[in-house]
């Protein structure tokens, strides 16, 4: 809640409190990132989310998702293959006073032959409520 101060004759006094004034401040954040590389026998993927909610009624939601593939033949006609798929999911809200985080990630990669293939996902949920 603000507090105004008014100047009557070198006077410092607080005055009486303003209706208008009863303000409320939330905040949401949300960050969500990708990546992906194929080339040479290799696939990598990386997810990244995060999300941030303050106050007493916001709400943040983030998704990031990547895939790669490489698939290629030997000089010998046997297949190398490598895929990758990663993805992250992040949550963060606040409703009625009741603070709810999610945070959850998946990775899942093949190889056939000589390939190399790599997943990585992070998510992360952070949430403070405060009375209104």
């Amino acid at each position: 809640e603000p507090v105004w101060y008014e100047i009557h004759e070198d006077d410092w006094h607080e005055p009486e409190p303003h209706p208008e004034d009863d303000w409320e401040t939330s905040s949401a954040s949300a960050v969500a990132s990708s990546s992906s590389y194929s080339g040479n026998g290799v696939a990598v993927t990386h997810s990244y989310t995060e999300t941030n909610v303050e106050g007493s009624d916001a709400t943040a939601v983030a998704n990031a998702g990547a895939s790669a593939s490489y698939a290629d033949y030997d000089w010998w006609g046997g297949l190398d293959l490598a895929e990758a798929t990663s993805s992250a999911h992040s949550l963060s809200d606040i409703t009625d006073g009741i603070l709810t985080v999610a945070a959850g990630a998946y990775d899942w990669t093949d190889v056939y032959g000589d390939g190399y293939a790599a997943a990585i996902s992070d998510a992360v949920a952070y949430g403070t409520y405060v009375e209104g």
